[in-house]
């Protein structure tokens, strides 16, 4: 899968920090997050979603950080599946900025069935 973040000044993680936007950089952990949270897309093709599923974002392994995104940046974000077996997805993810790597991780999903009541449980 593949995905765009376009970054701005305006986002909470800039203007909560009191500063100005050019002196901060998108924070590293945010970038993975928006790599997880596309692999949710990933996962939606992978399991039957009419019986209902959800995923749970187990971790990131071999992350790397090799720069900053800062306001103005578009980030090239992309998954690629590696493995699914028994409930458990990896995937690798990339994002770039023009062509410049700057996070590269491992994810780790757990995709679990929505037991009968419709909700899923509690963790």
């Amino acid at each position: 899968a593949e995905g765009v973040k376009r970054v701005t000044g305006g986002e909470w993680f800039f203007t909560s920090l009191g500063t100005a936007p050019a002196k901060v950089g998108m924070p590293g952990g945010l970038v993975v997050e928006a790599l997880a949270q596309l692999s949710a897309a990933v996962i939606l093709g992978l399991v039957d979603t009419g019986n209902g599923a959800v995923g749970y974002f187990l971790g990131a392994e071999r992350v790397r950080y090799r720069g900053v995104a800062w306001p103005g940046d578009e980030l090239r974000l992309t998954i690629e599946l590696r493995q699914f077996r028994r409930g458990i997805c990896r995937t690798h993810g990339e994002a770039w900025i023009g062509g410049r790597r700057i996070v590269r991780a491992d994810l780790t999903t757990a995709v679990r069935a929505v037991p009968e009541g419709g909700r899923p449980p509690a963790s």
